[in-house]
């Protein structure tokens, strides 16, 4: 079945507005609000800055220095911003509401940060926004209503983003122009367009999340090699998996993504939505050394399963179960 990605896009732009409307959803607090100390903003743009705050430790990779337990709820543009620094922070069980980003990160050495189970909501852009690093942990954080994106990676390579919570924002997790990039155990759902977007970055490992009720699932666009696999892909009413270029003249080539062992469940539910969607080149739709492939809910029991989009892919090899992650 060919399948023309203008129609489906440019018909399903209203879902955008219908999920807004139709969700209304408190501000969910996770950490216990008496707990928390008041805060300014923490402003950190190199490394004699962290000295202006009292903060333990010191910067090493042994005694990194701890942001923690504190309550920024500003109506300047950032609530912690760190940028061009080499000491090793760590910025942890924090509740962050700022008129811009949440906890922004720029330009950081690599490998030294940990941003891990904070709650970031209500910011206009992102609940967490990485730029130009690499080897950041994101663990174990709850960004919720957000304007744009719950955490997003951008130009940032070999970033791990595990165990969080990005629900009702407009997208969850957003990685750009990043390589090398780990997601895996989060929960996704209820975002207004895209639970998972991966846009011109390659070699990402997508595993073991659930992602559920958001416009579309996992969406991979202009990206190459990428490993997406064990994930719940649920009730994304305009699709569960598009692999997909961003524009008919991008240049970019769409290929040797692995799509195996997910549980794809009831996406598509509005006119001309699918289940997954393939308009690249030799993208592999079932683990090529077990011969198993995914867990459809359409699948009729018998044969191969056809995915729709220009590139006439197919599932070889579809499940009957749905998958077990291996220990």
């Amino acid at each position: 079945m060919q399948f023309n990605r203008r129609i489906v896009i440019s018909g399903v732009i209203g879902i955008t507005m219908l999920l807004a409307v139709a969700i209304v959803v408190p501000v969910v607090l996770y950490h216990k609000q008496d707990t928390l100390i008041d805060s300014d903003p923490i402003i950190v743009w190199r490394d004699e800055d962290f000295e202006l705050y009292d903060l333990s430790g010191n910067g090493t990779e042994e005694n990194p220095y701890i942001i923690e337990n504190l309550r920024i709820n500003t109506t300047t543009e950032k609530g912690i911003h760190i940028r061009d620094t080499t000491n090793y922070f760590v910025i942890r069980n924090c509740y962050v509401e700022a008129e811009s980003v949440g906890i922004h990160i720029d330009k950081i050495a690599s490998g030294t940060a940990i941003i891990t189970n904070n709650t970031c909501a209500n910011n206009d852009h992102s609940g967490i926004l990485v730029e130009r690093s690499e080897g950041i942990e994101i663990t174990s954080n709850h960004c919720e209503i957000n304007g744009k994106q719950g955490i997003a990676i951008i130009y940032s390579n070999s970033t791990t983003v595990r165990d969080n919570n990005c629900n009702h924002n407009k997208n969850g997790i957003w990685i750009e122009n990043s390589n090398h990039n780990i997601l895996k155990n989060n929960s996704i759902s209820v975002n207004s367009d895209v639970g998972i977007y991966v846009f011109r970055s390659d070699n990402s490992t997508i595993i073991n999340n659930y992602v559920g009720t958001n416009k579309f699932g996992v969406f991979v666009r202009s990206s190459n090699s990428s490993t997406i696999t064990y994930n719940l892909i649920q009730g994304n009413v305009a699709g569960g998996i598009p692999i997909d270029y961003w524009s008919e003249l991008d240049d970019y080539i769409i290929s040797h993504n692995r799509i195996h062992h997910n549980s794809i469940i009831g996406n598509g539910g509005i006119v001309g939505g699918f289940q997954a969607l393939d308009g690249g080149y030799n993208n592999t739709w079932f683990d090529t050394v077990v011969l198993e492939g995914n867990f459809w809910s359409d699948y009729a029991g018998s044969g191969w399963y056809q995915i729709t989009g220009s590139a006439n892919s197919w599932d070889e090899y579809p499940l009957l179960t749905r998958p077990v992650i291996p220990n």
